[in-house]
């Protein structure tokens, strides 16, 4: 099973902003590395770092937060950046995650565990732009991760509305909790490794044909 991350436009992310604030914060820095006086410098380097990350679209607030080393400032932006990020994946997508998981696990604190590690692998791996792309290979992240979970399936009585669900595989449950929420068939064959005829297969014979 595979989730691809969308490889680096690296000439989509040269813009003049970016450019801009490079040439400013590394002018700063430059100013700063001459001076004698280190109040000064230090205040050119903080000035520096804010540009730089001003630019770059990282919390300019986490500049500031970490020491008074300017690699140390960078570390911590590039740090507030996978924070912010994984704010936003958990924002944008969090509540259909949780039902593709629960759906594929049958366990909610399982489910919960394995939605947090795919918001948390998301955010570290992705370099693309915030959009769908990004809601795809969430839910990519996530039910291959429920698939693969060694946890037991919890037991299931015959009067839970989970039977059905509890008498397939769970790669079988999670072609059916992906086509819930709307996602295509070869969108599924892709997340799951698996072929369209399996994809119909996997869900007709207990739950039928839904689309």
């Amino acid at each position: 099973m595979a989730c691809d991350v969308p490889q680096p436009d690296w000439r989509r992310g040269i813009t003049a902003r970016r450019v801009g604030s490079a040439v400013g914060a590394g002018a700063l820095a430059a100013v700063a590395i001459v001076l004698s006086t280190a109040q000064v410098a230090n205040l050119l380097f903080l000035g520096a770092g804010l540009l730089f990350a001003a630019g770059f679209g990282i919390p300019v607030t986490t500049a500031a937060e970490v020491g008074d080393h300017p690699v140390g400032k960078l570390i911590a932006a590039l740090a507030g950046r996978q924070q912010m990020l994984t704010s936003q994946v958990r924002g944008r997508l969090l509540a259909t995650v949780t039902g593709v998981v629960g759906d594929v696990t049958l366990d909610e604190v399982r489910a919960a565990r394995l939605v947090e590690q795919a918001i948390e692998q998301t955010a570290a791996r992705w370099r693309g732009p915030i959009g769908s792309d990004l809601d795809t290979y969430l839910l990519c992240c996530a039910a291959r991760l429920a698939v693969s979970d060694a946890w037991r399936d919890p037991p299931i009585g015959e009067d839970d509305p989970r039977v059905s669900l509890a008498r397939l595989s769970r790669r079988d449950r999670a072609v059916w909790a992906l086509r819930r929420c709307e996602v295509s068939d070869a969108h599924i064959a892709h997340m799951l490794d698996c072929s369209a005829e399996e994809i119909i297969a996997a869900v007709s014979p207990v739950l039928g044909d839904e689309r």
